[in-house]
């Protein structure tokens, strides 16, 4: 019991690789429209094909970047302001049927889900068509039952009450990526130019914990309750006693079409291939079992010595081998439009392949503007839907000064101000020659 809060305590607050698009400052002011305006060392965590296409710088450099993502699906601070703060309990005293009730429908109910995403790039160069970036990089995910927050407020119904679904993975690795790209001659003239490129890249696991099963069921009477559940998790790394690194592989594929002075379109197939394996680590099982009629508030005194007179409990860890994470897969296609010489648009679409910390099977659909009416200052605005992320909104500024550039981002997600429910922030700096 201990040993599942502890793993999902992990899950929800490490760190929040291998995140499919990459995160910056620019491309998160867009809300992940970026696809198709990625160029020089950047380009290899989006479309690699772009570093074969004209207007690819011939050197730049990326260095000391970071992007920080933490969300949720059901938590925001009107929901802290409206029920949480000490302004209501001091005109209500205490939470009514209502309250609950309306405390409840923040909850989906497909569960509450919680995510984190960030990445740190400590270098990335790129030369002509060929790019390096080393990286650190993290995901978790975790999905609670709602009914998980229903009892604590409605309390244990007399039917039985099933808690199932629970689920949870979290990872922080280094990623070093070599990309390359080429620039081919198809289409009979009609484009202006066409590029393939790939990414190849180096995965090294540092923590890795997932919740693979989690289930409990939860049924009272008038003078009883009870309880009954189990879990099963792996960590490795640095999330187990004696846990070691991983290693892995990855492939991302690009194509780039840059059709004629105003539009380009691309695709991306990224970690098409790629496992990051742990040699060692450790499987955890448990279950609990609580069953007590005739309870008495008087025997809540100590609480902690009082549950585990009550509780029933087992757990049992095993050193296991071959803990495998897979990175998100997905396949991503760009459209990108010069409105003006001053004025850029980009559609993206991402389909995930597979679900894991960091990935969903779940579409989604960005749209990014950047506006350069001040050449020194250019200004974006992003809006996109579906994904982990659902609706998303985002803006984002930066200083251009030709060979140095400073980018800054926010993001909202689920709604602006005190509707959001979750932010992001992002810092990028990049020289060019």
């Amino acid at each position: 019991m201990k040993k599942a809060i502890i793993m999902a305590s992990l899950l929800a607050f490490s760190l929040p690789a291998l995140s499919q698009p990459g995160y910056n400052a620019r491309s998160m002011g867009m809300a992940g429209a970026y696809l198709g305006m990625a160029r020089g060392a950047e380009a290899g965590s989006w479309n690699p094909a772009n570093l074969a296409l004209e207007d690819n710088p011939g050197f730049s450099v990326d260095f000391l970047g970071a992007g920080l993502l933490l969300a949720n699906n059901g938590i925001n601070i009107k929901l802290y302001n409206d029920y949480f703060s000490q302004e209501y309990f001091d005109a209500n005293g205490s939470w009514d049927e209502q309250a609950k009730n309306q405390i409840l429908d923040f909850i989906p109910d497909g569960g509450f889900t919680g995510y984190s995403r960030a990445q740190i790039t400590a270098l990335a160069v790129s030369y002509r068509q060929f790019a390096l970036q080393i990286s650190g990089i993290a995901n978790s995910d975790l999905r609670l039952p709602k009914d998980l927050f229903s009892i604590p407020l409605t309390g244990v119904a007399t039917e039985p009450t099933y808690m199932e679904d629970g689920w949870g993975e979290s990872v922080l690795a280094t990623e070093v990526a070599l990309s390359g790209a080429h620039s081919l001659q198809v289409g009979g003239g009609k484009l202006k130019q066409f590029c393939v490129g790939g990414t190849v890249k180096y995965l090294i696991g540092h923590a890795y914990a997932s919740i693979e099963d989690a289930e409990a069921m939860a049924v009272s009477n008038q003078d009883s309750v009870a309880l009954d559940g189990h879990y099963r998790a792996l960590q490795a790394g640095l999330f187990a006693d004696n846990g070691g690194t991983g290693q892995g592989f990855a492939l991302d594929l690009g194509a780039a079409a840059q059709v004629n002075e105003k539009l380009s379109l691309g695709l991306t197939l990224a970690n098409i291939i790629g496992t990051l394996r742990f040699g060692s680590g450790e499987e955890s099982q448990g279950s609990f079992y609580f069953h007590q009629p005739g309870l008495n508030i008087d025997e809540f005194d100590n609480f902690e010595d009082y549950m585990d007179s009550v509780v029933v409990q087992s757990d049992t860890t095993r050193p296991v081998s071959g803990i495998r994470y897979s990175p998100p897969r997905a396949l991503m296609l760009s459209g990108t439009y010069r409105l003006h010489k001053k004025v850029t648009l980009e559609l993206d679409y991402q389909q995930g392949l597979n679900r894991t910390a960091g990935g969903t099977t779940t579409p989604r659909v960005a749209l990014g503007a950047e506006f350069r009416q001040i050449g020194f200052l250019p200004l974006r605005l992003g809006y996109s839907a579906g994904g982990v992320q659902g609706m998303t909104f985002a803006f984002g500024f930066g200083f251009d000064l030709k060979h140095y550039l400073l980018d800054f981002a926010v993001s909202n997600y689920h709604g602006l101000f005190n509707h959001s429910k979750g932010i992001s922030f992002a810092l990028s700096q990049r020289l060019v020659f």
